[in-house]
């Protein structure tokens, strides 16, 4: 009896390297090209940059490190809503401690919904490991005619995503075995300058949502939270530059937020420092000329309000000084 319980567990534990094996051969780079260099240095970055594709756009840590000599890392994702933005913090802590976390709270006001190709994003770079099933688990949620539904099959499908990838064993090259980062330690620039910028007209900018213990508040909660439990200093930001009606009730929200919890707030929708349509990739997002001036405004508040070492007298960050070279 003994020797079938020891077969079973080994066959199902063979089962799940082999399930794991192809389903990395065969995923989407694109995550983990992304976060490569998280994972080679995950503990020479004293800012994680959290928050949705505003972030993962605008923020650009190499510029960081040139002016200012902030070791930082993007960590956002497209689509992240908070939710998202939480379980990808608690998987990356897997790997490595920050000093500062900054969350940036754009699409506070939405309700979350399972949306599986943006979620593989966030998470096929991660290695099977607790964290990544109890992430799997929680956010396998849907909003079905207003009932709150498990996703079929969501769970299986994130841990072992072969069956949203097998049909690239045609698209395999020598690059899916030869996996290099994307020198932007997370952040993804855009190219383009897009032809029509929204027109809100007039609208009150003072307008405010009390948004009660939505999704957005309740993980921008357990968030702060797990921080301040882990001794983390949390900077909360709306990265969100483009002035619609929706921002402002999402920005105010979150400067009221910030003062209530005690912690720092930059807000960059008010700040000015975006002025012109030739710095939009699209309505919502900045090209790089954009991200540059974003960037630049982002790590002057940071010096402002925050006692960050200054990475360059320290070894543990040499690293760095290859990738300046990368990015000019």
């Amino acid at each position: 009896m003994k020797k079938k319980i020891v077969f079973f567990a080994a066959t199902v534990l063979i089962t799940v390297i082999i399930c794991f094996s192809f389903s990395r051969l065969v995923a989407n780079k694109e995550s983990i090209k992304q976060y490569k260099d998280f994972f080679d240095h995950s503990n020479g970055y004293d800012v994680w940059f959290l928050g949705s594709s505003v972030v993962k756009h605008g923020i650009l840590p190499v510029q960081l490190y040139k002016e200012y000599r902030i070791s930082s890392y993007n960590r956002a994702c497209q689509s992240a809503f908070l939710p998202v933005t939480y379980w990808i913090f608690v998987n990356a802590l897997d790997y490595g401690r920050p000093k500062i976390v900054v969350i940036d709270g754009y699409s506070i006001s939405k309700q979350y919904d399972w949306c599986s190709q943006e979620i593989n994003k966030a998470f096929d770079a991660f290695n099977l490991s607790i964290n990544k099933i109890r992430a799997n688990y929680d956010l396998c949620i849907c909003h079905e005619d207003k009932v709150l539904q498990r996703v079929p099959w969501g769970e299986a499908e994130l841990l072992f995503p072969y069956e949203r990838y097998h049909n690239r064993w045609n698209e395999i090259t020598q690059e899916d075995f030869r996996l290099t980062s994307n020198s932007e330690f997370g952040a993804v620039p855009l190219n383009g300058i897009v032809k029509e910028y929204n027109d809100y007209g007039e609208f009150d900018k003072n307008a405010y949502l009390d948004l009660g213990t939505n999704d957005g508040v309740k993980y921008l909660n357990k968030l702060v939270d797990l921080c301040e439990r882990m001794g983390f200093e949390v900077v909360v930001t709306y990265c969100q530059t483009e002035p619609s009606p929706e921002a402002y009730i999402e920005r105010n929200y979150l400067k009221d937020y910030a003062e209530n919890r005690s912690i720092s707030f930059i807000d960059c929708l008010e700040s000015g420092i975006i002025d012109d349509i030739m710095y939009y990739y699209d309505g919502s997002h900045l090209n790089t000329e954009g991200a540059y001036i974003l960037t630049d405004y982002i790590g002057e508040r940071l010096k402002y309000l925050i006692d960050i070492p200054d990475a360059r007298k320290d070894d543990n960050y040499s690293f760095w000084d290859d990738s300046i070279g990368t990015f000019e």
